[in-house]
């Protein structure tokens, strides 16, 4: 049977926005168990099949495409790597073009399944064993700004902030991530999830 989910992410400017609520302090990692994750790497008859939107601010909501999302089973280790991976992106203060820390838990890496949304911001996962899954979608957003050499800028004259050969666009970007609530894929249709935001960290062109 095939069951759609429509999955939304109703989240203010990304750039304008304060950071997301301060993280709950660091527990310890609970059991891996191997037993368990192992039924997940197996073929199944489940899928899940959603959109993922977003809404900035109070415009309208829209469907993102190539955005990366990840399907990962529902397990202790799994809800416990999501969040300490979020938390460790909101505690960085590293806002240079590579220090976007990383989202990834390494143990989580063989049973995680993933995709991109396409041009209407659809993404499916197939041949799922029935079980619950959580999903993370990762986006980048780029923002321009214009940036003045002020190098060529002579000691004792004005500095003209339009002057054509003194200024140039560079990209800014913000790095996103949104966590789902638990989806069970299985013969019964599930409750669509949300999708929250749960980390973001924006890294600057150095030529700031």
């Amino acid at each position: 049977m095939r069951r759609l989910l429509t999955l939304f992410a109703l989240a203010p400017l990304l750039m304008a926005q304060a950071p997301p609520a301060a993280p709950p302090p660091d527990v310890p990692a609970p059991a891996f168990d191997t037993a368990q994750y192992s039924r997940f790497a197996k073929r199944g008859n489940g899928r899940i099949d959603g959109t993922f939107v977003l809404k900035v601010g109070a415009g309208d909501a829209k469907p993102q495409s190539g955005a990366t999302v990840e399907c990962y089973p529902d397990l202790a280790y799994t809800e416990w790597a999501l969040t300490q991976t979020a938390n460790v992106i909101n505690r960085s203060t590293d806002t240079s073009t590579s220090g976007t820390p990383s989202a990834e838990d390494p143990r989580l890496a063989p049973y995680a399944r993933i995709t991109k949304t396409d041009s209407n911001g659809a993404f499916h996962f197939y041949r799922l064993p029935y079980g619950r899954y959580v999903m993370r979608v990762s986006l980048i957003s780029a923002f321009p700004r214009v940036v003045h050499n002020q190098v060529n800028v002579q000691v004792g004259t004005v500095y003209d902030p339009n002057s054509h050969n003194t200024a140039q666009t560079v990209l800014d970007y913000t790095h996103a991530y949104f966590d789902s609530k638990p989806v069970y894929a299985g013969p019964r249709t599930p409750f669509p999830p949300v999708f929250h935001l749960v980390a973001r960290h924006n890294t600057f062109d150095p030529r700031r």
